[in-house]
This record gives C-alpha cells, structure tokens and sequence, in this order.
C-alpha cells in the first residue's frame, strides 16, 4: 500500500492572482474619501469655525485673553 498524492488543484493560477489584485484595489478604491465627501466635510468645519469660534456669540470663542487661576497652589 503506497501513498498516493492529492489530486492536483485545478485553478488558474494568473486567472487567481489578477482576480485576488482587482477585488484588493477595488476594495480600497471604496475605502478612500471621495472629492465631494472632502468638500463636505471642508464647509462644516468652516460653518462652525465661523459661528462658534469667530464669532463673539459662539461657545467655543477665545478673545486671547486668559482668565487667572484661582488654585491658592499654582503660582
């Protein structure tokens, strides 16, 4: 009783590599930011740069002048 070999794997190796290298591009084609999602995401920052940040009124606005500590600790 001799040992006998697998059978041999029918696939196209080319075949097999071009399809694995096109599915892995288009994969990462999707994952990468489109142009108008860039833009998008440009005019919210700018929005609320312009009314929370510039604007006097806004939450998140600095005038440049910092307010003293009031920890007895700090010096």
């Amino acid at each position: 009783m001799g040992l006998k070999s697998p059978p041999k794997a029918t696939v196209d190796v080319d075949k097999w590599k071009t399809s694995y290298v096109y599915g892995r591009l288009q994969w990462k084609k999707d994952k990468v930011i489109r142009d108008d999602q860039i833009k998008a995401i440009q005019e919210s920052l700018a929005g609320f740069i312009n009314d929370q940040v510039i604007n006097p009124e806004g939450a998140y606005h600095f005038d440049g002048r910092l307010q003293p500590l009031d920890d007895p600790n700090f010096e």
